[in-house]
């Protein structure tokens, strides 16, 4: 787990998933008391935890990797761009274990949201990609207006779908139960998730190294009743994302199904 804000503090922890507590707390840097403050803007970590990634915005924008094996925390910079046009935004770890890494683009005159529909350009039509975060510095490949988002634009910020029902993980001590809500890992390829957001009342689905190119997702209740049907036209890639709203429907326990021509995944949740 990690903490950093724009005044300059970063902190990382351990967290133990089975009592919920922090411990271990490392302060990579500290609170400055006035400007010139570093930016320090948005982390993650690669898949595998050892490495940690963060990016700051102070007179050019810079990406920081640090290697948390190495018992003196070492700190590389990845990646600088010393320009006024190009804001850094956030990043985020997809599900294909790449880091992903937003920006907005600004001419100097005009605040950039919205855009003006004129404003097309490799800063705001394309996303920075870190290929290979579990690598550390050195071999990450870090790409940046890589990834094309097809015509689309940009600007500081990524989907953000906090899994609330993190499941269990194959030998956890504290995950040997069987009557938890969510369904014990199976040797299954396909990564499927579906937890329930009491904030927004739905439930998120994620999938992905998925085989089919289409088929359904269904919501059922206890009795196997199918409360909600949505067709899946295509699916790109092997990926699938989804929201199912929970307003129509009491508390209780609940099943979504995922139909494809080549396969089926389910998960529980409780609302």
């Amino acid at each position: 787990m990690a903490y950093v804000n724009y005044s300059g503090l970063i902190q990382v922890f351990d967290y133990d998933r089975c009592t919920g507590l922090f411990s271990n707390p490392i302060t990579l840097d500290t609170m400055r008391p006035s400007s010139p403050l570093p930016g320090y803007w948005a982390c993650e970590f690669s898949a595998n935890g050892k490495i940690f990634i963060y990016n700051k915005r102070t007179r050019y924008f810079e990406f920081i990797v640090v290697d948390l094996l190495d018992t003196n925390y070492s700190i590389t910079n990845i990646w600088s761009l010393n320009t006024p046009q190009f804001y850094i935004g956030d990043i985020k770890r997809g599900p294909d274990d790449k880091i992903y890494v937003t920006g907005t683009y600004f001419d100097g005159f005009t605040f950039p949201y919205p855009y003006a529909d004129s404003v097309y350009n490799q800063y705001n039509m394309n996303l920075g990609v870190i290929h290979f975060p579990d690598s550390g510095a050195a071999s990450c490949n870090y790409l940046p207006y890589s990834f094309y988002l097809g015509g689309k634009r940009t600007y500081w910020g990524l989907p953000n779908n906090p899994n609330y029902d993190m499941g269990a993980v194959l030998g956890s001590p504290c995950d040997t139960l069987t009557v938890g809500i969510g369904d014990m890992p199976t040797e299954n390829k396909v990564a499927f998730q579906a937890w329930y957001n009491p904030a927004w009342n739905l439930i998120h689905v994620n999938a992905s190294q998925l085989k089919g190119h289409a088929g359904v997702i269904r919501l059922l209740d206890l009795n196997g009743r199918i409360l909600v049907e949505k067709k899946i036209d295509t699916i790109h890639g092997g990926y699938y994302t989804s929201e199912i709203y929970m307003n129509a429907f009491s508390s209780g326990i609940y099943f979504v199904h995922l139909i494809t021509d080549k396969e089926q995944v389910a998960g529980k949740v409780m609302k």
